[in-house]
């Protein structure tokens, strides 16, 4: 229980300051979404095997925000996302699920996807509904200080704190969460802010990233 409600952004800030000066590696993901069992262990695995960066189970680059074109170190392996058509052994598993379906009055889940990413790489942007892994330290101060226009784009804000942190995001082929059918209800992916939807938000929140902190800079 927290005295300031700092919109999505709340499920996770308290927390770094509780743990502030520790390595404590802390998950958090949106709570609209059902875990599988084995979620938490993928990504401290992922999280073990580079322990300086933020691991991500979902991501993206901000070059796919129109107009937006940072400068890249061309050595860097960075990650693609691998649409689900292509997830053989997911295409298998959904097959398998519709089939039990047509027996069953109430019907199976989707499965949970593990190959998100061909081939895992560096991204700009981790998202909550994935699952992600930061340590204290892991994001800049400044990560409180949310402009007021964009507090419920958490996931672009604290992504482009942790970049003027210095620590990288590595996108993980880990277990993605499946969403619960209430999470379409009043979605925030749907809002309009001061008349921006979330693409205008985006793009505004990039444009004042830049400016204010250098982040993503562009040629």
């Amino acid at each position: 229980v927290v005295d300031e409600d700092l919109g999505p952004a709340t499920k996770v800030l308290p927390t770094l300051l509780d743990h502030a000066g520790t390595q404590m590696p802390i998950i958090f993901g949106d709570d609209d979404r059902v875990v599988h069992p084995d979620w938490a262990s993928n990504i401290l695995a992922a999280s073990t095997a580079r322990p300086e960066m933020c691991i991500c189970n979902a991501g993206f680059d901000v070059d796919t925000i129109a107009g937006v074109r940072p400068m890249r170190n061309q050595t860097e392996q960075r990650a693609v996302p691998l649409p689900s058509i292509y997830d053989v052994g997911y295409k298998i598993q959904r097959a398998r699920q519709e089939f039990s379906n047509l027996f069953r009055s109430q019907k199976l889940r989707k499965p949970h996807r593990l190959k998100n990413f061909k081939p895992q790489g560096y991204v700009d942007v981790f998202e909550g509904c994935g699952g992600v892994l930061i340590k204290p330290g892991f994001l800049d101060s400044a990560v409180y200080d949310l402009p007021d226009k964009v507090w419920m784009h958490d996931d672009l804000w604290m992504s482009a704190m942790a970049a003027k942190a210095g620590t990288k995001i590595w996108a993980n082929n880990g277990y993605l969460p499946r969403a619960v059918r209430e999470a379409e209800v009043e979605a925030l992916y749907d809002a309009t802010i001061d008349g921006m939807d979330r693409h205008a938000l985006n793009l505004y929140l990039v444009r004042y990233i830049q400016a204010e902190y250098g982040v993503w800079a562009e040629s």
